[in-house]
């Protein structure tokens, strides 16, 4: 009987230690397949090539380059914001909530400027307003995930010549 219940102990205490600090916690879980989904869809190229892309796109409006130049990259954005959604959902509620709607609002800046024949139009102000409130929402996101990975994300550009 004592054999019994002293094997019983045992097989308690054995489960009890596997579940003790060197067990994974979901918050540990939710790092690493986070940091897993970062790498994988190369979030921080994707966040460099949004901003890369808004910034020539307000280049663009200050000189004045011609409509067609300024259309060309918005659909060059609309086409980037596109691959990034196809990236969602991210491992996190938040971030992935966070990033539909820079995606969303980012991506309505574009289709807006994309369609406009005048620089000092109003559809070229919801325009801004949008893709600013779009990056906005992405430097959040982005930050929410430093938060949960417990590092920054390098955000590089590239730097292209304009068209």
């Amino acid at each position: 009987m004592r054999i019994r219940l002293l094997a019983a102990m045992l097989a308690v205490a054995g489960v009890a230690a596997g579940c003790g600090s060197s067990a994974v916690s979901p918050s540990e879980k939710n790092a690493g397949a986070t940091a897993a989904w970062i790498t994988a869809t190369k979030f921080a190229g994707v966040v460099g090539d949004l901003q890369n892309d808004t910034d020539k796109i307000a280049l663009a409006t200050r000189k004045h380059l011609p409509v067609l130049t300024m259309q060309t990259l918005c659909g060059i954005l609309l086409l980037d914001v596109q691959s990034a959604n196809n990236d969602l959902p991210a491992p996190d509620r938040t971030a992935t909530k966070l990033l539909a709607a820079a995606y969303g609002d980012l991506g309505a800046g574009a289709n807006q400027c994309f369609k406009v024949r005048d620089y000092d139009s109003p559809l070229m102000a919801k325009s801004v307003e949008n893709r600013s409130q779009g990056l906005i929402s992405l430097a959040q996101a982005t930050s929410h995930l430093e938060l949960i990975i417990g590092q920054p994300i390098p955000t590089t550009t590239t730097t292209t010549t304009m068209p």
